[in-house]
């Protein structure tokens, strides 16, 4: 299986969804949530890169929980998670592809 590194942009991301979590549905339950993300990474992605959608220069997405898009790029022994987004906002936004009017 891959190797799965999740970069410091992803990391702030899971910090970020953690938070909320905690605010929301109290500690355990934002724990859980994070574990089970992190899970997917490590084992979905890990072991099924191709099905994630092409987004561009090499990333691809996939959707986890039908709340947040997981960007990646992988190579044969690898995976770099780069960031988790949640599916609401406007996503070229948030990825910096176009200016916020």
């Amino acid at each position: 299986m891959r190797r799965v590194t999740i970069l410091p942009e992803a990391k702030k991301d899971l910090s970020r969804i953690a938070a909320y979590g905690v605010d929301h549905y109290g500690k355990a339950r934002a724990s859980e949530y994070i574990d089970d993300l992190v899970m997917f990474c490590r084992e979905h992605i890990a072991e099924f890169p191709d099905l994630g959608r092409e987004y561009g220069r090499g990333v691809r997405f996939q959707l986890f929980d039908n709340r947040y898009w997981v960007f990646y790029s992988y190579a044969k022994a690898s995976i770099e998670v780069r960031r988790i987004i949640e599916t609401r906002g406007d996503l070229e936004t948030i990825l910096g592809r176009k200016s916020s009017s």
